[in-house]
C-alpha cells in the first residue's frame, strides 16, 4: 500500500515557507497562515474522526440495521470471558482491539476470542495513552511491530485493523500503517464508558449515535461491573429492535472505487491459479470445506470401504491445504486461524457469512 500525503499535510509543511515569503514581502497576513496551519495540526491530532493525515474508518456502507462493535483494551480475565458469553447469548459479533502486553500475559484469551467467532485488532503493545500522539516514527513503529510480534508468538495471524490509543494520531502514523498494510479504525458511536459509572447512561449515549453502518467504541477491564452491565443492556435492547452487531464484509468497509488499503491488491495468484474476482476464491474454498465435512460424515463409506474413505479424506484435505496456501495476503485473521486449527466447520460458516452472503 502506498501512502500519499494529504492536502492537509502539504499545507502544514509548506505554511512556514509561505509565511516567510509573505512576511518578507511586507505582509503580516503570513502569520495568520502559520497560525492556521498549527491550529489544523492540533485539531487533526486530537480529534479521532478527522482525516487530515490519512483515512480513518468511522463507519461502513450498508442499508441494513447492522453496526460494528469494537471493544478496546483487552484481553482481561475479569471481563473478556463474560463479554464473549454475552455476545454469544445475543448472537452478536465484535472486534477486540487488544493490547499486546495483555495478550502476552493471557494468550488463551486472545485464542478464545477468535475461537468464539470474533476478530482482533492492533491496539499497540503497551497502550501509551495520551503520549502516543507525540511519538516519532521509530517509537510508533516499535509499538505496532511489538504487538504483531506478540501475536505471532501466540500463534495467531496479525490483524489488518489498527486503533490508536485514545484515537490520537500524528502525521507520522499513516505512512507507518500503510507500509504494514494496516487500516486505522475510528468510531462513530461512543459513550465515554471508562468515565461514566451509570450503565444506563452509557447505553443511552451509544444508542443516540447508532445508525446502519456505525462503528461502536466500547472498553473492557476498566470498571468490570459497569462494563458488563452496560454491554448486556445494550445487546438486549439492540436485539429487541432487531439491530444486529456484525463483522462487516471488507467490501462494505471500503468506499466505492477505492483500492484495497492493505499490503497488496486483492488477488489470488498463488501456485498457478488466478481468480478473476476474489468472490470466486471464496466460493471454491467453501466448496472444498463442504466436501471435506461431507467425507467425514460419510459413515457408510467408512464402514464398507475404509481405504476409499481414507483416500477421499486425503484428497479433500490436500485441496483445502492448497487453497490455504493461496489465501490472499489480506485474508481475515479469523479465517486464517480457523484453517490453521483445522476448524473446518467454523471456517465454512465464516466464509459463507462474511464473503458469500
Amino acid at each position: 500500500m502506498r501512502f500519499r500525503p494529504t492536502v492537509t499535510i502539504w499545507f502544514i509543511v509548506l505554511a512556514p515557507f509561505l509565511t516567510f515569503l509573505m512576511v518578507a514581502a511586507g505582509s503580516f497576513w503570513g502569520l495568520l497562515v502559520l497560525f492556521a496551519s498549527h491550529l489544523l495540526l492540533v485539531a487533526v491530532t486530537l480529534v479521532p474522526s478527522l482525516q487530515g493525515f490519512g483515512p480513518v474508518l468511522t463507519r461502513y456502507s450498508t442499508s441494513a440495521k447492522t453496526a460494528w462493535l469494537t471493544i478496546d483494551d483487552g484481553p482481561d480475565p475479569g471481563t473478556t470471558p463474560q463479554i464473549i458469553a454475552l455476545l454469544q447469548k445475543y448472537g452478536a459479533r465484535a472486534t477486540f482491539f487488544l493490547i499486546g502486553a495483555k495478550a502476552a500475559k493471557h494468550p488463551e484469551l486472545a485464542c478464545m476470542i477468535l475461537d468464539a467467532g470474533h476478530a482482533i485488532g492492533n491496539h499497540t503493545q503497551n497502550h501509551p495513552g495520551f503520549s502516543f500522539w507525540r511519538f516519532g516514527p521509530r517509537a510508533l513503529a516499535r509499538e505496532i511491530d511489538q504487538f504483531e510480534a506478540t501475536i505471532f508468538r501466540i500463534g495467531l495471524a496479525a490483524p489488518i485493523w489498527f486503533r490508536a490509543p485514545a484515537g490520537l494520531k500524528n502525521p507520522f502514523l499513516h505512512p507507518i500503517l500503510a507500509a504494514r498494510g494496516l487500516q486505522l479504525v475510528g468510531w462513530s458511536a461512543r459513550a465515554f464508558d471508562t468515565q461514566i459509572l451509570d450503565s444506563s447512561r452509557i447505553v443511552e449515549r451509544i444508542k443516540r449515535s447508532i445508525a446502519p453502518g456505525s462503528i461502536i467504541l466500547f472498553h473492557e477491564g476498566h470498571r468490570p461491573a459497569v462494563c458488563l452491565e452496560a454491554l448486556d443492556q445494550l445487546l438486549r435492547e439492540l436485539s429487541a429492535e432487531q439491530f444486529r452487531l456484525v463483522l462487516p464484509p471488507l467490501r462494505e468497509l471500503l468506499p466505492t472505487g477505492h483500492s484495497a488499503p492493505w499490503k497488496t491488491s486483492l488477488n489470488a495468484i498463488r501456485s498457478g491459479r488466478q481468480f478473476a474476482r476474489m468472490d470466486q476464491y471464496y466460493v471454491v474454498l467453501a466448496e472444498a470445506l463442504q466436501e471435506r465435512l461431507a467425507v467425514i460424515a460419510d459413515h457408510p463409506l467408512r464402514g464398507q470401504n475404509p481405504d476409499a474413505h481414507l483416500l477421499r479424506l486425503k484428497q479433500a484435505s490436500e485441496r483445502i491445504e492448497q487453497l490455504r496456501n493461496r489465501l490472499p495476503p489480506d485474508a481475515d485473521p479469523m479465517l486464517v486461524h480457523y484453517l490453521g486449527r483445522m476448524s473446518f466447520s467454523k471456517a465454512l460458516e465464516f466464509v459463507r457469512e462474511r464473503y458469500l452472503s
